[in-house]
C-alpha cells in the first residue's frame, strides 16, 4: 500500500512504546494475540506517555465485542477485527496517519 512499516515482532507494550519512540512512527498497529487487550493497551498508552510519544494506535486481532468500547475509551483510534478487508484497513490507516500528520 506504499507505507513504510517497522516490524517489531512479538513485543510487550513497553517494547512497542520504545520502538515507536526510537523509530519516530506516525502510528502504531498493535496486534492482540492474548485475552487481555485492555490491560495491554492501558500499559502501552502509559509507556507511550512516559516516552513522550503521541501517535494514534490501531488495534487488530480477535477481540470480544464488549472490549471495543473500552479500548476506544482508552484512546485506540481504530479496531480491525478478523475478516476486515485489507483495503478497508489501508483506508483507515491512511486516514488516521493523515489526520495525525503535522501541516507542511
Amino acid at each position: 500500500a506504499g507505507m513504510e512499516v517497522v516490524l517489531g515482532g512479538t513485543q510487550t507494550p513497553t517494547e512497542a512504546a520504545a520502538t515507536a519512540a526510537q523509530e519516530d512512527v506516525d502510528l502504531i498497529g498493535y496486534h492482540i494475540m492474548t485475552g487481555a487487550p485492555v490491560i495491554l493497551l492501558e500499559l502501552l498508552f502509559r509507556r507511550l506517555k512516559e516516552a513522550g510519544v503521541v501517535v494514534p494506535v490501531v488495534v487488530g486481532g480477535t477481540l470480544a465485542a464488549e472490549e471495543i468500547p473500552r479500548l476506544k475509551a482508552l484512546g485506540v483510534a481504530e479496531v480491525c477485527l478478523p475478516g476486515t478487508p485489507l483495503q478497508s484497513i489501508v483506508g483507515h490507516l491512511r486516514h488516521i496517519a493523515g489526520a495525525a500528520a503535522p501541516p507542511p
